[in-house]
């Protein structure tokens, strides 16, 4: 799941635009995703 979420990551900020993202999930921000609570709280940037 958590290299699901870096290619997602990876692709929206190959932008010089972009720096981080914000996940929603059916339109709202979530704080965790999945079974193994990986945090989706704040902007996502990439490592």
């Amino acid at each position: 799941m958590l290299n699901r979420l870096d290619q997602i990551i990876y692709t929206a900020t190959q932008f010089d635009n972009v720096d981080g993202i914000h996940l929603l999930i059916n339109g709202k921000r979530k704080r965790f995703l999945g079974p193994d609570g990986i945090s989706i709280a704040g902007p996502l940037k990439r490592h």
